[in-house]
């Protein structure tokens, strides 16, 4: 199998990197993807992937950049970055071109130094399925993980 320009494995790349936030420093497990939403290359699945981020209780945030690939004449693909992202507690955002990259980053460091972190002990049955959340707070617009695996 060759690749072809424009070939993008996104969720290989997302999944060997989720391994490399939890040896970082900070409490706070977050993972920053800067791509234009292209997947066509992956050996594993959407679902792998996801998988891989609950178990390791990463956010994870996109920068989508909206430029178009003249070689194929694709755009931006937010929903692909989405799936990845509001799972987990992250969100996407939407840059018309590289330059505007900078800023979106700033508002996504900006957030991730405003949150609080929110621990629980559930007592659901170590069986490795995911098991779901929601965290509600009158008033106030909550980005939280959609749910947990339990190990």
């Amino acid at each position: 199998m060759t690749n072809e320009p424009g070939d993008t494995a996104l969720y290989d790349a997302v999944a060997l990197a989720v391994p490399l936030v939890e040896s970082g420093q900070f409490e706070k497990n977050a993972l920053l993807v800067v791509s234009d939403g292209g997947e066509s290359r992956s050996l594993l699945t959407l679902t792998m992937v996801q998988r891989a981020i609950g178990e390791r209780d990463v956010r994870v945030y996109a920068i989508g950049v909206d430029s178009v690939d003249v070689r194929r004449g694709e755009r931006l693909n937010m929903s692909t970055l989405r799936r990845l992202t509001d799972e987990t507690g992250g969100r996407a955002e939407m840059v018309t071109d590289t330059a505007s990259a900078g800023a979106a980053a700033a508002r996504i460091a900006d957030e991730l130094r405003h949150q609080y972190l929110l621990t629980y002990s559930a007592d659901a049955h170590k069986d490795g399925r995911t098991h779901s959340i929601r965290v509600e707070v009158p008033g106030r617009n909550v980005r939280a993980r959609k749910g947990f695996v339990a190990e």
